[in-house]
């Protein structure tokens, strides 16, 4: 039975997306509005929310939240 819960879990893990930020985030000093790059692109609409999160000592945390004001448009072959 250990081995199916394992298999699930590691299921689950793919299944996660989990995108990068390849540079520092850069924030507006007149505004709160923050520009990042990604290392992969992130199905999204305009509008939608998200959330930053860091690994710090084996365990995930809330760094930032917002939502998505603008992006570019990647088409599929």
């Amino acid at each position: 039975m250990d081995s199916e819960r394992a298999r699930r879990t590691q299921r689950r893990r793919s299944e996660t997306q989990e995108t990068r930020i390849t540079t520092p985030v850069r924030r507006n000093e007149e505004s709160i509005q923050w520009k990042i790059q990604l290392t992969s692109p992130a199905c999204t609409e305009v509008g939608e929310k998200v959330a930053l999160s860091r690994r710090i000592e084996e365990h995930w945390r809330l760094v930032g939240w917002g939502s998505v004001q603008r992006g570019t448009v990647l088409e599929v072959d």
